[in-house]
């Protein structure tokens, strides 16, 4: 059984706008992924699906838990570590499977599964001369807040950790309305240690998988939808979990 990764239709909608967007039109290079990081997400639903990514250099563990509701009675937990020297990864589902370890070729994790990763890939930025309208607090974090007129009566806002220069926070204006991506509480700090240790003993899968078509071997199929604001409890990320679709027969 595998754990399919793929990014719905909202979410990639929200890559490519940002992507046309940004207030460099030119340029649809994606960012930098930060080195170094710890951020979490989840809007606080009962169906919601709460990540938390811890990330140092070539480690991260990212950890993906679904309380019980009605229509998922059990809920889900799961652990996924990336070493992305050894070009591997780890999965746990907290003892309901055997932990699996797989080739991994990819240098980030997968976006669905990272929201720091898929705010670098959606290529916002600011150019170097422009000027901050404001200086706010988010998460902890003091961050410039620049806005910038798309056409008349539209415009976007974003906020830069000032050293980084990685959005935080996005405002963008869709036909359905506005749209806020909020990367907060992000921290640019290196996490404990020993979140970044992946199991022993895990059963080996053949293959190779990586960050697009990602998949490694435990019982779980997720798709992830953003929609609204993404980290701060306002109907954010939204991970739906399934059960495992069945292999064809061959």
């Amino acid at each position: 059984m595998k754990l399919g990764l793929f990014m719905g239709a909202t979410a990639l909608g929200m890559l490519g706008l940002a992507a046309t967007a940004r207030a460099q039109p030119g340029d649809a290079a994606p960012l930098p992924v930060p080195p170094v990081y710890s951020a979490a997400t989840g809007t606080g639903a009962a169906d919601s699906m709460a990540i938390k990514v811890y990330r140092d250099g070539p480690r991260e563990m990212i950890d993906l838990s679904k309380r019980p509701h009605p229509g998922s009675p059990k809920g889900y937990h799961l652990r996924v570590w990336y070493d992305f020297a050894r070009h591997l990864v780890f999965a746990d589902a907290y003892n309901k499977a055997p932990c699996t370890q797989a080739a991994y070729t990819s240098l980030d994790a997968p976006a669905m599964q990272d929201p720091v990763v898929l705010m670098a890939q959606s290529g916002i930025r600011m150019p170097p001369d422009a000027k901050p309208t404001a200086t706010e607090k988010l998460g902890g974090l003091t961050c410039d807040r620049y806005t910038q007129a798309l056409e008349p009566g539209k415009t976007m806002s974003v906020w830069l950790e000032p050293k980084t220069r990685f959005p935080v926070k996005v405002d963008i204006p869709t036909p359905a309305g506005r749209m806020v991506v909020d990367l907060s509480p992000l921290r640019f700090s290196r996490p404990d240690p020993k979140l970044l240790v992946p199991p022993k003993g895990c059963v080996v899968q053949a293959g190779t998988t990586s960050a697009n078509g990602a998949h490694t071997e435990t019982p779980v199929h997720t798709e992830t939808r953003v929609h609204g604001d993404l980290g701060t409890g306002h109907g954010a990320a939204h991970t739906a979990v399934e059960p495992p679709r069945p292999s064809p027969k061959k």
